[in-house]
């Protein structure tokens, strides 16, 4: 697992809503008060507004990426 702090920021309003070295969490920004998941790891950063309308195909679709991404990291890292 990578050691530097990651910064997971709101898609929306761009206000930094975790400091951390890895998370796959739900939050709500304190500024916008948007609900978002935010997953980070390995240096990778993601996060999504989930307040908008999204498919569960489309919210999978992401996670399995980021998963592969991370994967493909801890190989060659």
């Amino acid at each position: 697992m990578s050691e530097e702090t990651l910064f997971v920021t709101c898609p929306v309003c761009g206000k930094v809503t975790q400091k951390s070295f890895f998370t796959y969490s739900e939050v709500k920004c304190q500024r916008c008060r948007k609900k978002l998941i935010a997953y980070a790891d390995q240096g990778v950063v993601v996060s999504m507004d989930m307040d908008k309308s999204r498919s569960k195909e489309e919210v999978d679709r992401l996670e399995n990426y980021m998963m592969h991404l991370v994967g493909l990291l801890r190989q060659n890292g």
